[in-house]
């Protein structure tokens, strides 16, 4: 029973101990509280100051709540401030502020002695510097009513304030390669920064208030590229593409001019994107005064400095901010003119100047930026290396760009031929002009590419309607009448003999031209039309455009020989008189067109009777003669502009490129469409007319196609249509 009793009376002892000690606690809290609202009485009201002999002051003034969410915010006033209670308030003189906070900083040494504030090294340094005369205040770090409690080595109260104790005077770093580096913060500059609601940790993250580890650097250099690196960790994707840039290769290198993060935006003064574009100028113009130079005084640089035009491209606009290329590498070259597009590809800026977009459009359709274009895609599916060919900055400058027309026009004329010449060694004078048709051609400035690219246009359009409306016609007449005209010749429907319609020789000279007009069509069309995908794809398949050009001027170069030995052949049939000449226009082939117009519309019950050829075949025959002509003649025009403008205007080249280009549309057209109609879609040789690959044509398809000469033949007795009695040599 012993065990039990005292047991309760242990129990019932620290019951009443307990007790005691709350009632004991409750009571100080009480008369704290009661000292608290006391002193607060006066020292709650903001404005209140203490006056120091030199005509210093210090703030009076304690924030109530601050002071109950300090870490002394339980203590009495009296805890800290000794000699003042309710009863008592002495008043006391000191000399400076300093000895004030001194006297003051001195109390906390009751409650945080020496040898337990000292375990942390900065208080360590504070201390040594007290030791060598520099007085060491509590409150500088860690405030005097709102103090908060140390966790993990950082002081929670403002750690800008600890380290702008040092910071805002003017000090410097020493190298011990000579040189130095100020360390002072202006805190002015650093309230603008786009950083100003970062703490000094948030990059210094070595450092707080209770770390500051003393770093050894051999030069500015290394501390330059060591301050760069705490940029890394916020701005990683930036870091990233500096680290291609042609600024980290120098830094990599070691040159020790080459600008890190902080040479371009500054340590503390770092300013929003973008809000003085004249300043991002002026900060590159420290290492490219050259290049300054140049832009200030070009149609851009004045622009900017005069009326600070936000329109106008700076340094960072053309070069970027962080990817900057060397300016010599084909990478930054063959980029150009998306730079230059970007500004000069908008209507919304270009018209508030009077300029046209259509510069970009002209000079991706032109022999450079096609070309330019192309060989891009090449090195991108890795077939070959880029080649430097002439783009915007070439031709324009690059910083000291002057207006393209005006009283400039005849100096960039002139500039423009050493430009060429640096490619063309032996251009003339009149070679500039060729690529004067990048710019948008008008009849006063140049009328013969004005002329013909109208021409063309139009020419094209009533070409595709004209053979598209003749087909459909000629179909349904073709239908209704093929049988009646098969009859009125005479000879029988259902014949199988075959009459002999184109000699090996002709059969061998039609081989030869389908090759050669699909191999030049093939390569041909992939430049003309070069922007479209698929033709890109046609010309990446084919080896690339230099081996696409190669191909398309060997295939050129034997049409040439193809053409010159047809006319020759021709010439000597006529010398000889062995030349059949029923592939001349005559007034009966315009008679006939007139007949057959009125046919399809109706107005006429049959169509008109043809001979050897029809004048359809006649129109294609000799559209193909004279349209091939004219590509051979322009297309070795365009293989030798300084030849041809060393006797020639330069217009005459881009207006060669024209003639070319259309021809060519033309014929393939005129093969696509009535062509092929003629030959193997028509009602009367459905599903192909093999005469031109054999020889030979059934009799009843030729009395079908071909009456009159049928007729001729039974006429004169050919009752073996198997052989012909004379060669026909067209």
């Amino acid at each position: 029973m012993r065990l039990p009793r005292c047991a309760a009376l242990l129990l019932l002892t620290f019951w009443l101990a307990l007790t005691f000690a709350h009632a004991a606690a409750a009571a100080d809290e009480s008369t704290a509280a009661a000292e608290r609202k006391h002193c607060l009485s006066c020292h709650a009201k903001k404005g209140s100051i203490k006056k120091f002999s030199d005509g210093d002051s210090v703030a009076t003034y304690v924030d109530p709540k601050a002071f109950e969410r300090s870490i002394h915010g339980s203590l009495p006033c009296s805890a800290c401030h000794e000699e003042f209670s309710e009863r008592r308030h002495p008043d006391r003189v000191f000399r400076t502020k300093q000895q004030y906070q001194v006297r003051e900083s001195r109390r906390c040494l009751a409650c945080h002695p020496d040898e337990s504030i000292n375990a942390r090294p900065i208080h360590q340094s504070l201390f040594k510097k007290e030791q060598a005369g520099q007085p060491r205040i509590c409150t500088n770090c860690h405030n005097a009513h709102s103090a908060q409690r140390v966790r993990k080595g950082a002081v929670t109260a403002s750690e800008e304030q600890f380290c702008m104790r040092c910071h805002r005077h003017a000090k410097n770093m020493q190298f011990a390669a000579g040189g130095y580096v100020s360390v002072q913060i202006d805190m002015a500059v650093l309230a603008s920064s786009v950083h100003r609601n970062l703490s000094c940790s948030d990059c210094h993250r070595s450092f707080s208030a209770s770390e500051h580890p003393r770093r050894q650097f051999r030069s500015i250099r290394e501390y330059r590229l060591s301050a760069s690196e705490l940029c890394r960790r916020c701005h990683y994707d930036k870091q990233s593409k500096v680290a291609d840039s042609i600024h980290y290769s120098l830094v990599s290198t070691g040159r020790l001019g080459a600008p890190t993060c902080v040479d371009c935006h500054g340590g503390h003064a770092v300013t929003p994107i973008g809000t003085d574009r004249l300043a991002i100028v002026k900060k590159c113009a420290q290492c490219h005064a050259h290049a300054y130079a140049e832009y200030a005084q070009s149609v851009h640089g004045s622009a900017l400095r005069n009326t600070a035009n936000r329109d106008v491209p700076t340094c960072i606009d053309c070069h970027s901010s962080h990817t900057i290329r060397a300016t010599r590498s084909a990478a930054f070259h063959d980029t150009i003119p998306d730079t230059c597009s970007g500004c000069h590809g908008k209507q919304e800026i270009m018209a508030k100047y009077g300029l046209s977009t259509a510069v970009v459009r002209t000079y991706l359709s032109d022999f450079h930026g096609m070309t330019l274009q192309l060989q891009r895609k090449e090195v991108r599916s890795r077939q070959r290396p880029a080649a430097s060919l002439a783009v915007c900055s070439d031709c324009h400058g690059s910083h000291s760009i002057a207006r393209a027309a005006g009283a400039n026009a005849a100096v960039i004329k002139s500039n423009l031929l050493k430009r060429c010449q640096s490619c063309h060694p032996n251009a003339s004078e009149n070679f500039p002009d060729i690529w004067l048709s990048h710019y948008e051609t008008s009849l006063a400035t140049m009328p013969l590419i004005f002329v013909l690219g109208w021409f063309y246009r139009i020419m094209l359009v009533v070409m595709v309607v004209g053979l598209v409306f003749q087909i459909v016609l000629d179909i349904r007449r073709r239908l209704e009448k093929r049988q009646e005209v098969c009859m009125s010749t005479g000879w029988p429907a259902n014949d199988r003999q075959m009459v002999r319609r184109f000699s090996m020789y002709r059969i061998i000279e039609h081989l030869v031209l389908i090759a050669l007009f699909f191999t030049l069509v093939l390569t041909g069309l992939p430049q003309k039309f070069h922007q479209v995908s698929a033709c890109q794809s046609i010309i990446l398949v084919l080896g690339g455009i230099d081996t696409v050009r190669l191909i398309h001027r060997i295939a050129g170069g034997l049409f040439l020989m193809l053409a010159v030995q047809h006319i020759a052949v021709n010439f000597i049939g006529i010398v000889f008189r062995q030349w059949d000449p029923s592939l001349l226009i005559t007034l009966k082939d315009v008679k006939d067109s007139v007949h057959n117009a009125r046919y399809y519309l109706g107005l006429l019950p049959n169509p008109a009777l043809c001979g050897r050829f029809t004048y359809k075949e006649k129109c294609v025959y000799w559209l193909v003669l004279i349209g091939g002509i004219q590509m051979i003649v322009t297309g070795f025009m365009l293989w030798f502009p300084v030849l041809v403008t060393k006797y020639l205007p330069g217009q005459f080249i881009p207006a060669a490129k024209i003639v070319h280009s259309s021809e060519a549309m033309i014929t393939l057209l005129l093969i696509a469409t009535w062509h092929m109609y003629e030959v193997i879609f028509s009602p009367d040789v459905f599903p192909i007319n093999k005469s031109i690959f054999t020889g030979f044509m059934k009799q009843r398809q030729a009395a079908r196609l071909h009456p009159l000469e049928m007729a001729q033949r039974r006429e004169i007795g050919e009752d073996d249509l198997t052989e012909m009695t004379r060669e026909r040599k067209l």
